[in-house]
């Protein structure tokens, strides 16, 4: 239920990628006849291929009510007037599977491109977003700059500047050019401008969340499950009751 998906991110989620990264949000309950004057004022709104997926209006809960999450808008600056920059970034998975082959995601392009589901690939590579580095980090993004697909969009003040949408519906070089005059306005110098404080922020060595999404990441691969339950009944084993306690800390 919405209620477990809300308790386990608390519980779990928060701890594991760090409550500075992720908002876990606030549960609401909202009427029924509320959310579906929200789905019908969005729908127009969103791209085409996505009008087909309706929010949920059914009441689900106890309460009565439909259940939503309340989180914080990253689209709107803290002043009035002040401009806000916003980037969104799907990492996609950074594990290499041997070395000496191309990433999980490199490989899964050449898949999507050898049967025809993409016309062309990226060179995007999130190793190198994840490696701490920051000319890979500046390289790779980059590189996603060119092929975004479902990687990367940037929006000012709650617009979309930038994403494959746009690069589908526009030359590249008016989407870009468009990007860096609304970039500019926004009292930033430019995409390499952008691209090199991203990086510089994604490699800081106070910055734990490429680490700890790879940490999950290795987890949730091959094998991991089983030999996770393993270690658990191995530490339940030892510690008891206070194994909870142990793998909070």
């Amino acid at each position: 239920t919405y209620r477990t998906d809300c308790a386990f991110a608390k519980a779990v989620a928060a701890k594991m990628l760090g409550e500075e990264y992720i908002d876990t949000g606030d549960l609401v309950g909202l009427e029924q006849e509320n959310i579906k004057q929200i789905d019908e004022a969005i729908l127009g709104a969103r791209p085409e291929k996505r009008r087909t997926k309706r929010l949920d209006t059914e009441v689900r809960d106890g309460s009565g009510k439909v259940l939503a999450l309340k989180v914080a808008n990253l689209m709107a600056a803290p002043v009035s007037s002040a401009k806000v920059v916003t980037v969104e970034l799907k990492p996609k998975c950074g594990l290499r599977e041997r070395q000496g082959l191309p990433s999980r995601y490199q490989l899964l392009q050449a898949h999507k491109l050898y049967h025809g589901k993409i016309s062309r690939a990226s060179a995007y590579d999130p190793v190198k977003l994840f490696s701490k580095d920051p000319q890979q980090v500046y390289q790779t993004l980059s590189d996603a700059m060119v092929e975004p697909q479902n990687n990367i969009r940037i929006f000012v003040d709650g617009k979309a500047v930038f994403d494959d949408r746009l690069l589908a519906g526009d030359n590249a070089g008016s989407v870009l050019g468009n990007l860096d005059i609304a970039l500019k306005e926004a009292g930033v110098s430019g995409r390499d401008g952008l691209l090199s404080t991203l990086a510089g922020a994604l490699s800081s060595p106070t910055m734990l969340m490429p680490d700890r999404l790879k940490r999950i990441q290795a987890w949730a691969a091959g094998e991991t499950a089983h030999l996770a339950l393993m270690l658990y009944r191995s530490l339940q084993h030892r510690f008891g009751e206070s194994t909870a306690e142990v793998l909070s800390r």
